[in-house]
């Protein structure tokens, strides 16, 4: 029953966090910090996985411009996902700069998405996992943050043979704000 109950009350966050417009302005953060509170939220459940994630980060802190709570509930929804794939695999969060962009990646280990279903990946309610086990949201939450955000979301090809998640968002370094104004 409290297994039952714990998926249930799940499933009601996520779908309130699906139903809910962005409440609150955008603020300029540091990838990294973005990054590291997204793993730590997502930590115990590695572990239970026996997954293990490696962050790599580039030597410059790079900022965007997001609500830092939802943003964080996005990647942490792309790691869950994850390591899911991958139990007693590997999965890897990175983040680098690319011209103007700030990218981040989460890619795992795992089998990887099927040609069939790469159409409905980002639709609410498409899961390819089995009944009881996965409600959705995950990445539907995950595009619409992404999409609030002003950014865009896609399946790439894994170095690591599983699926790879690509955040591309606008940088907002010092130096871009500059040149901008």
């Amino acid at each position: 029953i409290r297994s039952q109950v714990q998926r249930l009350s799940e499933i009601v966050r996520q779908l309130l966090e699906f139903g809910r417009a962005a409440g609150r302005p955008a603020r300029r953060m540091p990838a990294d910090v973005l990054a590291h509170s997204a793993a730590a939220a997502v930590a115990d459940e590695l572990a239970m996985l026996n997954v293990n994630l490696q962050l790599q980060a580039p030597t410059a802190t790079l900022h965007c411009e997001v609500d830092p709570p939802r943003f964080e509930q996005a990647l942490t929804n792309l790691l869950r996902n994850a390591a899911q794939a991958s139990p007693g695999g590997g999965v890897v969060l990175c983040w680098w700069q690319e011209a103007d962009c700030l990218l981040f990646q989460v890619e795992d280990d795992g089998p990887g998405v099927a040609e069939q279903h790469r159409a409905a990946l980002f639709e609410p309610f498409f899961t390819t996992k089995p009944v009881g086990k996965g409600s959705g949201l995950g990445l539907a939450v995950a595009h619409g943050v992404v999409a609030e955000c002003g950014g865009r979301i896609d399946l790439v090809e894994s170095p690591l043979g599983g699926a790879a998640f690509r955040i591309s968002l606008a940088l907002a370094n010092e130096d871009n704000r500059n040149a901008e104004g």
